[in-house]
């Protein structure tokens, strides 16, 4: 049995040992990676000596990609997973595996809160942490998206339940995870509103104003202006502002 890990630093085994030739070597891992995520079709060699050998010409692209290729089965100790013709390379979906990206997907779809929170335990971390080939950051920031829905779902279902505290914590790791989410923050204070935690409120508009107005150059949106007006830190937010408009 194939278990791959790819939310987090990469780890793949099999049968419960740790293909630690594979995982050791950043190139098979890349390689092994990209065929697991689309498996559902075969991808022909001039295309993957492409994604994996662009400044190269293609002779010697497809020969890198021959020797990585026949590494990649030496790294699998015997594990037949890799299908492999003279135009095409596949990962074989029929063999025994487990991917943590599925299951992750799939609990998030949910909206049982079991089902969320074993969706959080698999994401270990974001997708191939380490590697920055474009179609690894692609699927990453896909993922993530994901992963700060399920936690706005997972705060939701807590405060709808009753459980703030819970709510809380799940509410300011989709904050943490998104700093540019403004559903992350407002969803932040108001939880902390209900729980009369008002300073630490006042604290994450803070935050929210600060980021909005250094990176993205924007001022708060009229929702969270009207949420502070109504909550009572909008005179310090006024004066924190022209305070640092005068330092200027």
């Amino acid at each position: 049995m194939l278990d791959i890990h790819l939310l987090g630093s990469p780890t793949i085994s099999i049968n419960n040992q740790v293909c630690t030739g594979l995982t050791q070597s950043p190139t098979l891992t890349r390689l092994f990676a990209y065929l697991v995520l689309h498996r559902d079709m075969p991808q022909t060699r001039v295309k993957l000596a492409t994604v994996f050998y662009p400044d190269q010409d293609e002779p010697t692209a497809r020969r890198n990609l021959n020797t990585i290729l026949s590494r990649l089965r030496t790294a699998l100790q015997g594990c037949s997973c890799i299908r492999a013709d003279n135009q095409t390379i596949q990962f074989d979906a029929t063999a025994p595996f487990l991917l943590d990206v599925d299951a992750f997907e799939k609990n998030a779809q949910h909206r049982d809160i079991n089902a969320l929170e074993s969706a959080c335990v698999l994401y270990r971390g974001e997708f191939m942490e380490g590697y920055y080939d474009d179609w690894c950051v692609v699927e990453r920031e896909r993922l993530r998206e994901q992963y700060v829905l399920l936690l706005q779902m997972s705060a939701s279902l807590y405060q709808e339940s009753g459980q703030i505290d819970q709510a809380l914590v799940k509410a300011r790791q989709g904050a943490t995870t998104d700093s540019f989410c403004e559903v992350a923050h407002r969803q932040v204070i108001d939880l902390c509103l209900q729980t009369d935690k008002w300073r630490e409120a006042q604290q994450q508009f803070e935050r929210y104003s600060v980021l909005w107005r250094d990176e993205l150059k924007l001022e708060p949106s009229p929702q969270m202006m009207m949420l502070a007006q109504q909550s009572g830190f909008l005179v310090t937010h006024k004066v924190m502002a022209e305070s640092t408009q005068h330092h200027v």
